[in-house]
């Protein structure tokens, strides 16, 4: 299979194309808009891997043509690149090719909307979409699904994340910062409580304790969309949510509010000054040692007594923890194990037990302990 990689030689779009190449005998194309950093990378992967595996291409996701072109070359489609401007050209190239395809971008209205009014012609297509892919999102509804097959009855599972990284802004590009900033505009703190969904606020954080030396670390609630459906397939389950622990004291502070505010009243365009200074804030106020830490707390019923399960999935870099769970995932594409048309969610989409399996293979620590 030849798999195009829209944003290959980004941070995230590297650690892809070498898990691919090392974990599958799949080809790959590494496409974007600058063609020397395309041609560059390409060389550096030669050295390690067959070159007849790898090529590259200019792609312009500003134009539907230019990602027509490209699609038509491979048999699937990821994509990392700062793009979820451009997802319409993106749905109309891909309805118009009916290439698959598997998107590792934030987890954006403005995208989820797009491919869900498509999902009717993408199922007509037999197309398979996933997006959401990563580990945030794309893990903790995964994790929760992993909990509940290992309950009678699950009646609680809250994720909790550290986000300690080395974020390397500077081989980001400025609108990769920008697009990440303007996320916050649609931030969501609902949360499933006492068996509803709740907006909570900035006082109802929890508690998790992500080990030394990082320790006890308040979060606050921030919604996935793949949680949704959780309650519904779960009945069992009052509590649900992902809590993120936040940047550094400075970023979460001070760069924050102001950025909150910036991004409710400016477009993404306009946002060149807080990106600096969020950039600044994050390189100058992050420290080693880097961790990125997802943990998963569930309780419930196992043969008629109360059981808890912890989940701890970890790496020392957070581009290389977005990238393993979507070739954890390709791979159980690439087995024929998915084979669902329309849109679905990389966390929705998998099988738990083979997916951690996957993870753990690829180098990412998972570590499961109930009691």
């Amino acid at each position: 299979m030849k798999i195009l990689l829209l944003g290959g030689y980004g941070n995230v779009g590297k650690f892809l194309c070498d898990l691919i190449l090392s974990n599958t005998d799949s080809s790959i194309i590494i496409v974007g808009r600058d063609e020397l950093k395309a041609r560059n990378f390409k060389d550096e992967l030669s050295i390690k891997y067959n070159a007849s595996r790898i090529e590259t291409a200019i792609v312009d996701a500003s134009k539907t043509d230019s990602l027509i072109n490209a699609f038509n070359r491979s048999d699937f489609i990821i994509n990392s690149a700062s793009t979820i401007q451009y997802t319409k050209n993106i749905v109309d190239a891909l309805l118009q090719t009916k290439k698959n395809y598997f998107d590792v971008l934030m987890s954006s209205p403005q995208k989820l909307n797009l491919l869900k009014a498509a999902s009717a012609e993408f199922v007509k297509n037999n197309q398979v979409i996933i997006t959401d892919g990563g580990f945030h999102p794309g893990l903790p509804a995964a994790l929760i699904r992993y909990a509940a097959g290992q309950f009678d009855k699950i009646h609680s599972a809250n994720v909790g994340s550290l986000l300690n990284m080395d974020w390397k802004f500077d081989f980001s590009s400025p609108d990769t910062i920008k697009e990440f900033i303007y996320e916050f505009k649609d931030y969501d703190s609902t949360a499933y409580v006492n068996s509803e969904w709740r907006k909570l606020s900035y006082k109802d954080y929890k508690y998790f304790y992500f080990g030394k030396p990082f320790g006890k670390k308040p979060c606050i609630s921030m919604m996935m969309e793949e949680l949704k459906e959780l309650p519904d397939k779960y009945p069992s389950l009052t509590e649900t949510g992902f809590y993120v622990s936040g940047f550094n004291w400075f970023t979460d502070y001070i760069v924050t509010p102001i950025m909150m505010i910036a991004v409710k009243n400016f477009s993404m365009q306009r946002l060149n000054s807080i990106a600096k200074l969020f950039k600044w804030s994050i390189q100058k106020f992050s420290k080693p040692p880097y961790r990125v830490i997802l943990q998963l707390i569930a309780e419930g019923i196992k043969d008629g007594n109360k059981k808890r399960i912890k989940i701890e999935i970890s790496h020392e870099d957070g581009y290389f923890l977005t990238a393993a769970p979507v070739v954890a995932c390709l791979k159980q594409y690439l087995d024929g194990k998915i084979n669902n048309p329309g849109l679905n969610y990389q966390a929705s989409l998998i099988s738990p037990k083979i997916f951690l399996d996957d993870l753990s293979d690829l180098g990412v620590e998972v570590n499961l302990v109930m009691s």
